[in-house]
């Protein structure tokens, strides 16, 4: 695991021009502070977990005045920045012999929970963005440096936003 502080200036955000419906940069000062960690185990013969997790505080400070006039505040979120977000896999890889096939069978699940967060400077109301899961499937045959497998990705279907699609002005 790790403790971090990140004291940045001019860092390059991205904000939404209200009046002209138009993105723009701008460079602010911003600090970051958390913990992320992970975690390896066997289980059984064959079976391991892997898990992982981040907290994330990241707020502007010193907003400038231009940022400002723009509704930059400080305090805002760091966009693009999920306050928490963690991953779990669980592998499972079992010797082929007993079916007379040399290598290993493998498979593996995995999960993925990434927390909302804001898609612009100005953390507006129509730009936060909701958390998502996704969940990953894998089953495969390996011998030596040869490995075959088939996955599936985002079984669940999820259509986690990038970027927000939509601003909404007005209180809510």
């Amino acid at each position: 695991g790790a403790l971090f502080f990140n004291d940045v200036k001019d860092g390059q955000l991205s904000g939404f021009e209200t009046l002209t419906f138009l993105p723009f940069m701008t460079n602010q000062a911003y600090r970051s502070y958390g913990f992320e960690g992970s975690i390896n185990a066997r289980l059984a013969e064959g079976l391991e977990l892997t898990a992982g997790g981040a907290w994330i505080k990241s707020r502007v400070v010193d907003a400038t005045a231009a940022a400002l006039a723009s509704g930059v505040r400080n305090g805002n979120e760091v966009p693009q920045v999920p306050s928490f977000t963690a991953n779990v896999a669980l592998s499972y890889r079992v010797a082929a012999a007993p079916l007379g096939i040399p290598g290993y069978f493998n498979a593996r699940a995995e999960y993925q929970f990434v927390g909302s967060r804001y898609s612009d400077v100005q953390n507006s109301p129509g730009a936060k963005m909701e958390a998502y899961h996704i969940v990953n499937g894998q089953v495969g045959w390996e011998k030596d440096n040869l490995k075959v497998y088939a996955f599936a990705r985002n079984l669940l279907d999820e259509r986690p936003l990038a970027g927000w699609d939509r601003m909404e002005l007005g209180p809510h």
